[in-house]
């Protein structure tokens, strides 16, 4: 499809390699989500589906999901590359299924309740999308991001990081540059109400399973095979020359969120809600002032996501200053949560 980006056409091809090397998400983080869309409060003359997932990929998020949902929700997974699709296909028998990209959603205006996006805004964070989101949606109805992060405090999983930049050129979208939280901000058609992070599932393989897994990225699944070759290799010198892994070669945890030496993964939710437009009333010094705190804000938080090791401590710092962040734009906006 000629709206992807050229490193979705070629990285996302192999749908049973990508299945088997992806981790999935805990049972407390989909009910988070459940919690949250509040699909009952919100009805309409032409709703037609009541979850709209987006770059559903082969299922890794959907089949948590619709495990636990009543059986009378419409669900619409959507994928856009066909052998990713394939495998969504056999991991989620029951669910309806269809080809699109988020720029171009084949539904009517106002048709569906929630839209749901898991490890994926990133490549498709544009206003036209968020446009085309908008108009599906329900006013009132939510638009939920999801990703899965790795701890690169823990010394290993950053060599891993460093290795995986080294393939990323700056066209490429990453989900940790936090490029879409700009798109996001600028576009006023949704009122952000929530960011939040929690803890993940355990993901834990031998030495070959966590190489699989960093394989199964797009910029290193999108090389040419000697050029992956050398990639693999990289990544096999991180963990064989870690003394921290001496021991655990047939049973590495990659490291997502640390807690007493106990590592698991870190959940990113970010939460919009389709919201009416309308202008701001605030006076002009009072405006002038929440601009300049969010100025202040937006430069701590550039200051901790740019620093690749930061600690835990600080990625919780950095969780605060975003929200701040975000609550003094709906106040600056005339947006009330």
């Amino acid at each position: 499809m000629e709206s992807l980006h050229e490193k979705t056409k070629t990285g996302f091809t192999e749908g049973s390699l990508y299945d088997q090397g992806r981790p999935s998400y805990t049972s407390e983080g989909v009910e988070h989500i459940l919690s949250i869309l509040d699909l009952d409060s919100l009805a309409g003359p032409d709703i037609r589906y009541d979850v709209l997932e987006l770059g559903a990929g082969t299922g890794k998020f959907t089949s948590k999901i619709v495990e636990k949902l009543p059986e009378s929700i419409r669900y619409f997974a959507t994928e856009p590359m066909d052998d990713l699709r394939r495998q969504l296909a056999v991991n989620c028998p029951t669910v309806e299924i269809g080809k699109c990209v988020a720029k171009s959603i084949p539904l009517p205006d106002c048709s569906v309740k929630a839209v749901i996006a898991a490890q994926c805004f990133h490549w498709f964070a544009t206003e036209e999308s968020l446009v085309e989101i908008r108009r599906v949606l329900v006013t009132g109805g939510k638009l939920v991001f999801i990703w899965n992060n790795k701890d690169r405090s823990v010394p290993w999983a950053q060599s891993m990081e460093d290795v995986l930049s080294l393939y990323y050129d700056a066209d490429t979208p990453r989900a940790i540059r936090y490029e879409w939280k700009a798109v996001v901000e600028k576009y006023d058609g949704f009122r952000d109400h929530q960011y939040k992070f929690l803890p993940g599932l355990t993901f834990k393989g031998s030495r070959e399973f966590i190489v699989d897994h960093y394989s199964t990225i797009s910029v290193i699944n999108s090389l040419d095979d000697a050029t992956k070759r050398k990639a693999r290799k990289q990544f096999q010198n991180v963990i064989d020359n870690d003394p921290s892994l001496a021991d655990e070669r047939d049973a590495i945890t990659l490291p997502m969120n640390s807690c007493r030496h106990k590592t698991f993964f870190d959940t990113l939710f970010a939460v919009l809600i389709c919201s009416e437009q309308f202008r701001s009333r605030m006076s002009p010094l009072f405006g002038s002032t929440l601009r300049s705190i969010i100025i202040l804000c937006e430069q701590a938080l550039s200051t901790t996501t740019g620093n690749q090791s930061t600690p835990i401590a600080a990625q919780r710092h950095t969780n605060y200053t975003l929200q701040l962040s975000i609550h003094l734009r709906n106040m600056l906006v005339g947006k009330h949560s």
